[in-house]
């Protein structure tokens, strides 16, 4: 404990997914999107020349969302 907060320890281990035929190309297609608003993200930082994560998040979000199909956390996670 350090004043009123907690900070746990942090585990790490190797976690294996089984995912059906159906399942493993939702989270393909999911990956593909992800990675394709990340590239217009960086597009737009580039060429706005914006330095921050929140400035960054107010001009992409909606277009992120909009564009790829991503839900909220997707949208605004690193």
């Amino acid at each position: 404990m350090l004043g009123r907060y907690h900070f746990p320890s942090q585990r790490r281990g190797a976690l294996r997914l089984l995912p059906t035929p159906e399942q493993a190309s939702a989270l393909e297609a999911t990956l593909r999107a992800c990675n394709r608003a990340a590239a217009y993200a960086s597009q737009v930082a580039f060429a706005q020349e914006l330095k921050d994560r929140n400035g960054l998040q107010k001009e992409v979000y909606a277009d992120l969302k909009a564009m790829f199909g991503l839900s909220a956390q997707p949208a605004v996670r690193r």
